[in-house]
């Protein structure tokens, strides 16, 4: 016997459609939520990597420059050390635990020296970085001792360890108090973009090892020595962090800065 829609009403949806219809819908509401976000934060962003001018946007592009110069090389230093010198997955992973450890070092040792200059202290790590990022480009190259990887990512985690907090703190102490929500959000965009883009690099050129193009130690050198350049710019521009000349408005603004948000906006040069 037959019965029809209508006799027997609505027929529900299967459970595990329902959870798929509301994961569609989660992800889409979070979209449109974060494309606000972009919308908001992307102008301040793009404004700063495009031209490193002194001050707020300086600061967010530290951000950016430090993190693709930093992850970019990290990516990479598993598959060279698995690949390249034969090492396990514990011991090519190791590095990167040691690295962790020296960025976690670094920032406790700049967060107890609120004293020192924060744009010389993101100099001082972007060096470390470069120097780090060398490093690996040398222990890229065949017969090269793979220990090495060791005490260079160590530096890596360091220079990371002093330029991250550094230029979070310099962006919320030359920004204003209404802008620094959204010179957060083009902090973080700067960071996850320049980042992606950086290690999309080092993708690029692992693909083409892959294919034969290149040896994987070529890929390798080669983003290594392109994200020490980029930490190099990056400590050459550090002096841009400083406070700009103080006008007159800015003066009259500063001067309704609660005791709260006193030590943040204080910058010694």
């Amino acid at each position: 016997m037959t019965r029809t829609a209508a006799a027997t009403g609505p027929v529900p949806l299967p459970a595990r459609l329902r959870g798929t219809t509301f994961g569609l819908v989660l992800v889409i509401t979070l979209i449109a939520f974060e494309a606000m976000a972009v919308a908001t934060a992307l102008p301040t962003a793009v404004r700063a990597l495009h031209g490193v001018r002194q001050g707020v946007p300086a600061a967010i592009a530290f951000r950016g420059m430090l993190a693709g110069s930093f992850f970019a090389v990290e990516s990479l230093v598993p598959l060279t050390l698995t690949v390249g010198h034969g090492l396990s997955p514990a011991q090519a992973g190791a590095p990167l635990t040691v690295g962790a450890l020296g960025w976690s070092a670094a920032a406790w040792w700049q967060g107890r020296h609120p004293q020192l200059p924060r744009y010389r202290l993101v100099r001082a790590g972007f060096a470390l970085v470069g120097t780090a990022a060398v490093g690996m480009a040398a222990v890229s190259l065949p017969g090269a001792p793979a220990w090495l990887a060791y005490p260079v990512w160590c530096t890596a985690g360091l220079g990371a360890g002093l330029t991250m907090p550094s230029s979070s703190i310099l962006m919320l102490a030359l920004s204003p108090a209404a802008e620094r929500g959204v010179n957060s959000a083009a902090l973080q965009i700067a960071d996850a973009v320049t980042s992606a883009f950086c290690i999309g690099i080092g993708g690029v050129l692992v693909a083409a090892a892959e294919r034969g193009a290149i040896t994987l130690s070529t890929a390798a050198v080669t983003v290594d020595l392109l994200m020490a350049g980029l930490a190099g710019t990056g400590c050459a521009l550090a002096a841009r962090g400083r406070a700009p000349a103080p006008s007159a408005e800015v003066g009259a603004s500063a001067a309704g800065v609660s005791a709260v948000d006193a030590p943040a906006t204080t910058l010694k040069e």
